[in-house]
């Protein structure tokens, strides 16, 4: 086990050496490419590298180098220790490394709650996932009658179910920078488009702990959400989804009490308050 991750090191280093050096061009692509080569290289050192030693690695000029290390820094990946001179990478990678292992972590565990909340609704189950200023449909078990949707497309998190029980995980100044950088675009004649009604919206569900859409995406299909916070990050929400007509109050209510009590037992499930206090344990805003 230690001497393969070992060999993935040394050839991940090699190819990282090969990709930055072969490609000369100016555009994008070329710039994208050597930014993640020196990422990469850095991430795979044992130990912080000076100027000169990640330029004669990856056969860049010097000038090119420290170009691409500001950019870096700027973006939070590298640190610069400036007694020594000397670059390293920093945990911002691992923290993203996490969340995506997480992910596949959250469907393997949610996958079997899903097939059984679909086998006593018989309705679509989702798992959507947030990532920056939308949401992804992660997995999706399908229902009667309702529309069958690709994984992985984007989901908008202020006019549906799933996306605004993600938006109930927010804290005020995430929440705030959300709708100054989001355009609520009416989806239906009953999409909230009003950032002051939207924020009402998502207080109440972070007080009842169960977010609906009221066809506000789709004129005749209604959905009811809970929301799911793994940490500060990473944050998700399980859905159940259906036609308009078949999702009475009453039936509305049933559904609430079932995920509740699915995710519960998953225990995936943080109230706003512990959710909160993630937030604030770990320093991380919102993308």
């Amino acid at each position: 086990m230690y001497t393969n991750s070992s060999c993935a090191i040394v050839s991940g280093r090699r190819n990282v050496k090969a990709s930055a050096s072969s490609n000369n061009g100016t555009g994008p692509i070329a710039s994208v490419t050597r930014a993640f080569a020196i990422l990469e290289l850095l991430a795979f050192s044992e130990s912080p590298m000076s100027l000169g030693e990640i330029s004669k690695e990856l056969r860049l000029a010097p000038s090119t180098t420290h170009r691409f290390l500001r950019a870096l820094i700027s973006s939070e990946f590298v640190r610069k220790d400036n007694r020594t001179s000397s670059y390293e990478a920093t945990l911002k990678l691992f923290n993203l490394g996490s969340m995506v292992m997480a992910q596949f972590n959250l469907s393997e565990r949610l996958l079997p709650i899903m097939r059984k909340i679909a086998d006593q609704t018989e309705d679509a189950v989702s798992l959507v996932l947030r990532e920056s200023l939308e949401g992804i449909l992660l997995e999706r078990i399908e229902g009667r009658g309702v529309q069958v949707f690709a994984k992985y497309r984007r989901v908008p998190l202020y006019c549906t179910a799933a996306g605004k029980a993600i938006l109930s995980c927010f804290d005020d100044k995430t929440l705030s920078k959300y709708l100054s950088r989001t355009r609520l675009t009416a989806k239906t004649q009953y999409t909230i488009v009003n950032a002051a009604e939207l924020r009402k919206e998502v207080e109440k569900i972070k007080r009842e702990g169960v977010s609906i859409d009221n066809q506000e995406a789709v004129v005749g299909a209604k959905c009811i959400a809970v929301p799911l916070t793994l940490n500060a990050e990473l944050m998700a929400s399980l859905s159940v989804s259906a036609l308009a007509p078949r999702m009475t109050d009453e039936r509305l209510r049933e559904i609430a009490v079932l995920l509740k009590k699915a995710v519960a037992e998953s225990g995936l499930l943080l109230t706003a308050f512990d959710a909160q206090k993630n937030r604030s344990a770990t320093s991380i805003g919102g993308k």
